[in-house]
């Protein structure tokens, strides 16, 4: 089990340059959680290439609809308190933070291709490159 975030279920379930890489991080570990913050950040990716003509409104509902069966059932809300502390203590957002703390929920990796988590999270967060390489 990993907690993904939005931008590793983007790739996977999107056109783009870090598919290939998403694709090999689902078939290391197919069993994603997310928090469900996921579906909102996942809309709005989904609304801006829509709004930039990159995709079609269509295909954006198909995107979106992989994407639920990837986390699905598998959504989470970790703990507020949590995800306050660890974005007071770091320079993420919370909402950044709120996969980092379901990460520590499961006391598992986060994948995410984010800077910022990367570096503020070393010994949790890990970057999909890394994860695969062992």
């Amino acid at each position: 089990m990993i907690v993904v975030d939005a931008n590793v279920v983007a790739s996977l379930v999107m056109p783009g340059e870090s598919a290939e890489l998403a694709e090999a991080l689902h078939r290391f570990d197919p069993e994603w959680v997310a928090p469900s913050l996921i579906v909102s950040e996942l809309l709005s990716v989904l609304h801006k290439g829509v709004r930039a003509r990159r995709w079609r409104l269509a295909d954006a509902e198909a995107s979106l609809g992989l994407a639920l069966e990837l986390v699905g059932e598998r959504q989470v809300d970790p703990e507020p308190a949590l995800v306050l502390r660890l974005a007071e203590r770091s320079s993420c957002t919370t909402y950044d933070c709120e996969y980092v703390a379901a990460a520590e929920m499961f006391d598992c990796v986060l994948a995410t291709f984010d800077a910022q988590l990367l570096k503020a999270f070393p010994g949790r967060a890990i970057h999909p490159e890394r994860l695969l390489a062992g």
